[in-house]
């Protein structure tokens, strides 16, 4: 039996599966919702992978709030820049 812990980022819940993508590589996991119904797009999650199938889905709150602050100062950032080359184009 192989057994593994993969981190990951659920992108996008569609036809009752969660598409998850790895991050640490190109792997991607289809996980039923009906099995874990609070998962949605952007969550952190470990996943334990066993003989390559999915057996436990563990929420990262803390991974998943760090991540999303991280996004929003990006997002700020390139506003901040977009709007510093518009007054340089008046």
């Amino acid at each position: 039996m192989l057994k593994e812990k993969v981190k990951a980022t659920v992108d996008r819940v569609e036809e009752g599966l969660a598409v998850v993508y790895s991050d640490v590589d190109e792997s991607i996991y289809y996980v039923p919702v009906d099995k874990v119904p609070e998962l949605r797009e952007g969550l952190k999650v470990t996943l334990t992978i066993v003989d390559g199938e999915v057996s436990e889905v563990d929420i990262m709150e803390e991974e998943t709030e760090n991540a999303k602050e991280r996004l929003t100062k990006l997002m700020q950032k390139l506003v901040e820049r977009f709007k510093e080359k518009e007054k340089e184009e008046e």
